[in-house]
């Protein structure tokens, strides 16, 4: 038997910070630096074969495991204290001005102070501020953006395998399987990290690849040679699995659409969920096939068929209602928001100035979901879930000769039929 052991390590012990990293986090007290991005990445594993049985059975089997310890920074647009409150500031030519929308809406017999639900999120996103990273001025005074750090991981075990065994002098038996499993926490490359510190709502990737194959190959005689292999691929990928209603409970089961709310373009608010959809999907694939060679004096005939199966399957499901802001035109509130009580501000300013009044007092246009149709394909359920299927099979059937007419000259033909149904 041989076998090795390997491991390979990167650090971020070894990088120089970036430039944007110093300017916008703030240092830490022990070394009066921006702390860096955590980018650590450890891939170590063996590999051990040899012989089971000499001249009989032999195997091969390696396992590597990669992990990736990093941090992921992100920016985060926030509504500014005073916004919370109600005060909405705006730019003019004299300068920043501020109103407070609570006292316009009073004076005009509407409603004057902020929702509960709204409220209590709003105040868990100032909260999270102080927690981690940096708060930093926009050139809309009605937000800033907070810059945090998120830790992340990701772990990659994949093990292989392989097996020969000489059945017989004239029987040979060969299979293998490799498998990966790619676990992210969080989904960075689908944007699944934690809106903020103290967010309930981020989710993982899961996927699981696989391949195998396996051959049986015969002589017969000295003239004939048979190949009977079989095979597949797989594995399913999950987004989000965690992702369930409760963590939407703060919300009273509904996602609330900040970012659809306010503030303006380049000032779009960050959502303090993550979107409420969730999915998974897989394709996997199975080959049967055999091959025959015929050696009969100047002819090569070979033939054989072959079945192949595609599968695959989606799923999806939105797991909460989403809850969406504003004002409609029809409505008093609509109108006490103008030039005269906002003096100075632009149709683009008193349009967010209605939009923040609407979403710091919870006025909720519409309510959006979906409803999906069941398997039996009879009925929608709403909020419900969606899984869709799909299979192609393909049938392959050959013969072919290759004569050797002359020892300069030779013939090649031959017939396929392929059904490939729907």
């Amino acid at each position: 038997w041989t076998g090795t052991a390997y491991e390979y390590l990167r650090h971020d012990a070894l990088n120089a910070n970036t430039w944007f990293r110093n300017r916008d986090l703030p240092p830490d007290p022990k070394t009066g630096k921006a702390p860096k991005t955590q980018l650590r990445q450890y891939q170590q594993g063996f590999a051990q074969g040899g012989p089971i049985k000499p001249n009989k059975a032999f195997f091969f089997f390696n396992y590597e495991e990669l992990r990736s310890p990093s941090s992921s920074t992100l920016q985060r647009i926030i509504l500014t204290p005073q916004a919370t409150q109600g005060i909405f500031s705006y730019n003019t030519a004299a300068g920043v001005q501020s109103v407070n929308l609570f006292n316009i809406a009073a004076a005009n017999g509407q409603l004057a102070t902020v929702d509960p639900t709204v409220g209590k999120i709003l105040a868990s996103i100032q909260a999270s501020t102080s927690q981690n990273g940096g708060v930093s001025a926009l050139n809309n005074p009605l937000v800033q953006q907070y810059t945090w750090s998120m830790p992340t991981e990701s772990f990659n075990p994949s093990p292989t395998t392989r097996l020969d065994y000489e059945v017989t002098r004239n029987h040979r038996l060969t299979g293998s399987f490799n498998y990966r499993h790619i676990n992210s926490t969080p989904d960075t490359t689908n944007g699944a990290q934690l809106p903020f510190p103290n967010s309930l709502t981020t989710g993982s990737q899961q996927s699981t690849r696989w391949t195998t194959s396996e051959s049986l190959r015969s002589t017969f005689g000295d003239h004939l040679f048979n190949e009977f292999r079989v095979g597949g691929s797989g594995g399913a990928t999950l987004f989000s699995p965690e992702l369930g209603t409760t963590m939407w409970s703060d919300t009273n089961g509904y996602r609330l659409n900040l970012g659809g709310a306010c503030c303006g373009t380049g000032a779009t608010l960050t959502n303090p969920s993550l979107g409420a959809g969730q999915s998974s999907r897989e394709a996997a694939t199975k080959v049967l096939e055999n091959t025959t060679t015929w050696l009969k004096g100047n002819h090569n005939v070979q033939m054989g068929a072959s079945l192949v199966q595609t599968d695959v399957w989606l799923q999806n499901q939105t797991l909460v209602p989403t809850a969406n802001f504003g004002i409609s035109t029809t409505e008093a509130a609509d109108a006490i928001f103008n030039a005269a009580t906002i003096p100075g501000a632009s149709a683009a300013d008193i349009t967010q100035a209605k939009n923040l009044y609407a979403m710091l007092t919870g006025r909720i246009t519409s309510l959006t979901g979906d409803a999906r149709i069941n398997a039996s394909g009879d009925k929608y359920n709403l909020l419900g879930l969606s899984r869709a299927e799909g299979r192609m099979r393909e049938f392959n059937m050959f013969v072919a000769d290759s004569w050797r007419m002359t020892p300069s000259f030779t013939v090649s033909a031959g017939l396929r039929y392929v059904l490939q149904n729907p």
